[in-house]
């Protein structure tokens, strides 16, 4: 029975840009012993490509392209579905290409209707002159929120105005309901070199939420999320790791996955719930800390849990899945 395994990043491998203790022969033990494995992070706001070359930097290990998922990595898939359709991307503008290398070809994003829409936001001031009528955003067909919004009143804005413009379209009023909108990490907060926890993309699409909740009593905001702990992220990670495998020529399959990280919210959730091939591993130097000693989150329970993520991957290429 074959096995592979799932990294997170921060607070796993790497706090912030300094490498944790032992994450580089963690990787190194792996590829010793032809375990397969990617690396799954609610990072993002940049190609896979530039955080592979990254982590091969930060690390000093071989890393392919293709093993590092991104939160924004499945929005691939809906690429298609949007060809030749206006969309509002929200993050910082790399995003901008990342999108159109994924297949979105009309792009719009808030500052772009800052610039060419009057009175968006009373408070900003741009020297950009208004062309007559600005930005149509009738026609925006979907809101996809790529990495943590770098301007949060301006961005909060314009996704409040584009949501609720859309609830007046025949085909959402009649139910209800808005255009569709797409986040990508759930996380609230990160660990980084900081002391404190940092927030991230979760933190504003739960600020957003409870702020339209509070100005439409009566509206509902739907948001359809990839990322971790949501399943999307586990099945593109095995269809990942299957397609590493067929291209190394090799025919069999992995029967258990080992998730490992330090958010028990989202790196130990959602190995939890991504079925019965999955195991989830909780290490303690991210997100989740115990004075006490080896704890484990109550909340969202490990399967197993490991000082740091090389006991952990000692403990993977050890054990004997067919007893």
């Amino acid at each position: 029975m074959s096995k592979a395994v799932a990294f997170d990043i921060d607070g796993v491998l790497l706090r912030g840009s300094v490498p944790i203790p032992g994450a580089d022969k963690a990787i190194q033990r792996l590829q010793e012993a032809s375990i397969p494995f990617v690396f799954v992070t609610n990072g993002g706001g940049m190609h896979e490509a530039k955080k592979a070359q990254e982590l091969r930097k930060k690390l000093g290990v071989d890393i392919l392209d293709s093993q590092v998922i991104v939160c924004h990595t499945p929005f691939q898939q809906l690429a298609a579905q949007f060809s030749g359709q206006k969309i509002l991307l929200i993050g910082r503008e790399d995003c901008i290409d990342v999108a159109q290398s994924y297949g979105f070809d009309q792009i719009v994003t808030p500052k772009i209707l800052l610039e060419t829409t009057p009175h968006l936001l009373p408070t900003r001031k741009t020297d950009v002159a208004h062309p007559s009528g600005g930005v149509n955003t009738d026609d925006i067909a979907a809101c996809f929120i790529f990495h943590d919004p770098i301007d949060w009143s301006l961005e909060m804005q314009v996704l409040h105005d584009v949501i609720l413009d859309s609830m007046q379209r025949p085909q959402y009023r009649e139910s209800r309901s808005h255009l569709p909108v797409f986040a990508c990490n759930a996380d609230l907060v990160y660990a980084t070199e900081h002391p404190l926890p940092r927030f991230t993309q979760g933190a504003f699409v739960e600020s957003f939420r409870h702020l339209f909740q509070l100005t439409h009593p009566q509206a509902q905001v739907h948001i359809e999320y990839n990322g971790k702990p949501f399943a999307v992220q586990y099945r593109y990670a095995e269809r990942v790791i299957h397609q590493t495998l067929v291209t190394a020529g090799r025919t069999e399959m992995p029967s258990v996955y080992f998730g490992i990280g330090d958010n028990p919210k989202s790196d130990i959730r959602g190995a939890n719930n991504a079925g019965e091939c999955w195991r989830s591993i909780l290490v303690h130097t991210g997100l989740f800390q115990d004075a006490e000693g080896l704890g484990n989150d109550p909340h969202d329970p490990a399967d197993l849990v490991f000082p740091s993520v090389l006991e952990a991957v000692e403990h993977i290429i050890s054990t004997d899945l067919s007893t």
